[in-house]
């Protein structure tokens, strides 16, 4: 098979295969629905855990990240150009998100922060 069926059928290297299912040196191309995950900074503090940020997840209870879950990007809602950050979180409410990792130090008020969660499902079959 050469990808250009139906089925999605391509060739790389087994190692690079993320979310796919491999099958010796042939991956499947598996669909992936991720889950875009946001919170919106009104104010930065350190605190021993790491970042503690005060503000509101993204638009709807289901798309609020959770412990672990890890946010990619920030930029700023006033134009500010966007930034990588890794960051980690370790909690979550309606009012406030404590971080931890790289990046948590350029935090500023009005900066949104954004990363994707794979559903729980398309992690078993080999997504990040």
């Amino acid at each position: 098979m050469d990808g250009s069926s139906s089925g999605a059928v391509w060739q790389f290297d087994s190692d690079r295969c993320q979310s796919a299912v491999r099958i010796r040196r042939w991956c499947i191309m598996l669909p992936v629905r991720a889950e875009r995950l946001s919170f919106f900074v009104k104010s930065v503090r350190v605190v021993p855990e790491g970042w503690r940020l005060d503000g509101e997840p993204g638009y709807h209870p289901q798309h609020w990240a959770r412990p672990g879950d890890r946010f990619d990007s920030a930029c700023g809602e006033h134009g500010r150009p966007e930034r990588d950050v890794n960051l980690v979180v370790v909690e979550l409410s309606e009012s406030h998100a404590i971080v931890t990792g790289f990046g948590g130090d350029q935090l500023q008020p009005d900066d949104i922060l954004s990363g994707e969660r794979l559903p729980e499902s398309d992690k078993a079959f080999g997504g990040w």
